[in-house]
């Protein structure tokens, strides 16, 4: 196959501290195949927004994405995107997310993935606590389309508990228990 006239372009800059890019283009005649970088980072890390984009005749398209923020640990995130479109036009997406949000009374967070891959289509782990009442936790575990749940309530004479799983003659399981400690007369 004869490719005509063919140019090749390479770019960088990488003069600042925190924020790089890169690119490496050919055009073979109509037809344009690259790969392009790009990230900005803070000083200290704790922050980053990076993008890779490949264009080539042989893979299709591809698009990662990166970010992170985890300056305010009371506030934190992370997420990763993968796209890539095939030269055939088949289109495959994957995914992964994190969050971490906390305050004096509530602590909550939770990672997700999402693939085109059957056997690890979805997988979520979460984790919910408020401690403005005591405590009260929720939180799960998913894998596709199973899920475990646990959740837990502790108030000032009582605990109750349920877990729900998959698993035959074990989809529901709860407890509960009441007390009083105070005064003369202990009970359970």
């Amino acid at each position: 196959e004869s490719y005509g006239k063919v140019e090749l372009t390479f770019s960088h800059d990488f003069r600042q501290a925190t924020a790089k890019s890169f690119s490496a283009i050919a055009t073979f005649a109509t037809r344009e195949a690259y790969v392009k970088a790009n990230w900005n980072r803070s000083a200290s890390f704790d922050t980053l927004e990076a993008n890779i984009d490949i264009k080539s005749r042989f893979i299709g398209e591809m698009h990662v994405k990166a970010n992170f923020d985890v300056s305010n640990t009371a506030d934190a995130h992370a997420e990763v995107t993968y796209s890539r479109t095939t030269s055939g036009g088949e289109t495959r997406n994957a995914s992964m997310k994190w969050l971490r949000k906390r305050t004096s009374d509530h602590l909550e967070t939770e990672l997700v993935a999402d693939t085109p891959f059957e056997f690890l289509k979805h997988q979520r782990i979460y984790v919910k606590a408020d401690f403005s009442g005591i405590f009260h936790l929720t939180s799960g575990a998913e894998y596709n389309d199973k899920k475990v749940t646990f959740d837990l309530d502790i108030k000032k004479k009582s605990i109750t508990g349920k877990i729900t799983t998959p698993i035959e003659n074990f989809e529901l399981i709860e407890g509960s228990i009441n007390f009083n400690l105070g005064g003369r007369t202990k009970t359970v």
